[in-house]
């Protein structure tokens, strides 16, 4: 009974001391317990206190936050490409610099991703950094300024994404579609924010979200965004669009261009495509856009020659120059087929030459598009120099060459530059600069030489005529008839070249409509003022017979001819204005009718020069 007692009088004093621990210990845990609700409450989940720092909270280094406004642009185009344009104006408006901020977007589409340029405003391209946040759901990048932004500057950057693979077709709507992101994750707010949507002309958006609006521009389809002129940080737009129309969605998985240069200086160009289909829309024929000047085209694959057709393109109306082939496929192509074919075509002279002791130094700059807008996973590029050629240097945007000698190339060996490049953006179109030099030996020129000298005096020797006297003006016809002819000749060249100069100016806009009537009215005036002293001088010289008759005559003809050639100029540009002929027919007479304008010309004055002398 006793030990019974006395265990229970140790329970209870532990009980006591126990309780008076915990008394002692109550404020102490209460600060604790306050300080951790105070935390959460300020954090909560991804909500931020916009007092605190947001990149302290994400994991990012705390840099000082800038101004920025954003104009974000996205445009898809023939090819199957998405090009993301953004453009910032950061201004600090703190007391510290800036040397980086951090840029992303929703990660569902880092898939889609193949290439991120960012630049300066002077042109400089930036260098990047993945950045891991601890927001998930974000692929972000660190984009370090060329300078820091110095408290109370701005700089301009423009950061480019490029997304293949991203447009899908529904077979059963028969339409495109696209998820895109209508603005970059930033981790500041926007001051100012506009995002559009551009479509290729043949293209024509159906179902969209009701925050965007439709609108035109230049011909072209673009969806607008809806939203404030601010945008708070963190914040993410997305929208599922269809849309319908012509649109070209291919990936070029393979691209071998041979480019052969030959003595002459003719530069031909072989393009081996392998291309794959990456939507479930069959395709049975492909656009090829080719140089500017791009001539003597053939289409073919393995079995043989491919039916195509071409045309220039117009600039003013498709915003580029060049040729576009349309060739057909031998077979048609599912959702990951593949389907390859070459194209070859002559490009005009891109060489300069410079000599000196018997050896030509020759530099070929060239720029070679890509055929169609779309990720090019594997590039070959072979620059085949001619025969006898010395290799010197290259460069290209595609970094160092390989030389090679390749035996077997039209019986020779020729030097050949080699660049091998990976998943190569449309964007990064290639550019070369080779140059070479040719050792111009005189003993296999020589006989050459000789040859063609005595071919110059041989054909010398058989025209030679001895020169006649000058006829002197027969008896009764005065200096005064001759002299009043010659002159009147002259102004009628020089009203000629006045005409031309009108017209020039009133092409060109700078005088107008009314005016050019009025001058040109003024200028046939003078103009049949002087065909009536020509016709007079002209009547009288006629009657001397001989060369004065045959000069006449000649310069009346010209004349004739002279006044046709307008009247034809004049149709023609009546054509072109009322969109009866295309700008490519117009520039090719209009060339065809000047060069035989001058011909006549010329022809007058080689005979009033006979006259004068």
């Amino acid at each position: 009974m006793k030990r019974k007692t006395f265990f229970l009088h140790l329970w209870l004093l532990i009980f006591i001391l126990s309780s008076l621990l915990f008394a002692l210990s109550l404020p102490s845990l209460l600060s604790f317990t306050l300080r951790i609700s105070e935390v959460n409450a300020q954090n909560p989940g991804t909500n931020l206190d916009p007092d605190s720092d947001p990149d302290s909270d994400l994991g990012i280094e705390p840099i000082p936050q800038p101004e920025v406004e954003l104009i974000h642009k996205v445009e898809i185009f023939q090819g199957g490409s998405i090009l993301v344009n953004d453009s910032l104006i950061l201004r600090n408006p703190g007391i510290q610099s800036i040397d980086s901020f951090v840029l992303g977007f929703p990660e569902e589409f880092k898939g889609y991703l193949d290439h991120f340029f960012a630049y300066d405003d002077l042109g400089e391209r930036l260098s990047l950094e993945n950045e891991s946040l601890s927001l998930p759901g974000i692929f972000a990048f660190r984009i370090r300024l060329s300078k820091a932004l110095l408290p109370m500057e701005e700089t301009r950057i423009t950061i480019l994404l490029v997304f293949s693979r991203i447009i899908s077709f529904s077979t059963s709507l028969q339409r495109y579609e696209i998820q895109v992101f209508l603005n970059p994750i930033l981790s500041f707010n926007l001051s100012r924010f506009s995002s559009e949507i551009a479509f290729p002309k043949t293209l024509t958006p159906v179902n969209y979200p009701e925050n965007l609006t439709l609108v035109v521009k230049d011909g072209r389809k673009a969806l607008i965004l809806n939203a404030s002129s601010n945008l708070q940080s963190f914040t993410s737009y997305k929208a599922k669009i269809s849309f319908q129309g012509n649109l070209q969605v291919l990936s070029i998985k393979n691209l071998r261009r041979r480019v052969e240069v030959s003595m002459e200086g003719v530069i031909r160009v072989f393009d081996d495509y392998q291309i794959e289909n990456p939507i479930a829309k069959k395709v049975s024929s492909v656009n090829v856009t080719l140089g500017k000047g791009a001539k003597g085209i053939a289409v073919e694959d393995s079995l043989g020659p491919l039916a195509f057709t071409e045309r220039a393109l117009n600039k003013t109306l498709e915003g580029m120059e060049g040729v576009e082939v349309q060739l057909n496929l031998r077979d048609e192509i599912g959702l990951g087929e593949l389907a390859s074919f070459t194209v070859s075509y002559e490009l005009p002279r891109h060489i300069y030459a410079s000599s000196g002791g018997g050896v030509w130094n020759q530099v070929l700059s060239l720029r070679l598009p890509f055929g169609f807008k779309a990720k090019v996973v594997r590039l070959l590029v072979q620059f085949i120099l001619p025969e006898q050629a010395q290799f010197l240097n290259a460069s290209s945007n595609l970094g160092q060459g390989i030389l090679e000698v390749v035996s077997g190339i039209a019986s020779q060996s020729r030097q050949v530059i080699f660049w091998n490049a990976k998943e190569v953006s449309f964007l990064e179109e290639p550019s070369f600069l080779v140059s070479y030099a040719h050792s111009i030996l005189w003993s296999t020129l020589q006989p050459m030489v000789f040859t063609l000298l005595i071919a110059i005096l041989a054909y010398g020797f058989l025209q030679y005529r001895p020169k006649a006297p000058p006829e002197r003006v027969a008896p009764g016809v005065s200096l005064e008839a001759v002299k009043g002819f010659i002159e009147a000749c002259g102004r009628y060249m020089e009203l000629e070249l006045e005409f031309d100069r009108l017209r020039d100016e009133f092409d060109r806009r700078k005088i107008g409509s009314s005016q050019y009537r009025k001058m040109t009215n003024v200028l046939n005036e003078r103009k049949r003022e002087t065909e009536r002293t020509l016709l007079e001088t002209g009547n009288t010289l006629r009657k001397l017979g001989g060369r004065y008759e045959n000069i006449v005559v000649e310069i009346e003809e010209a004349k004739a001819q002279m006044e046709t050639i307008r009247m034809s100029l004049e149709n023609l540009r009546d054509q072109y204005r009322l969109g009866r002929i295309s700008r490519v027919v117009y520039e090719r007479l209009l060339r065809e009718y000047s060069r035989r304008l001058e011909g006549e010309r010329t022809k007058v004055r080689r005979n009033l020069e006979a006259l004068r002398g």
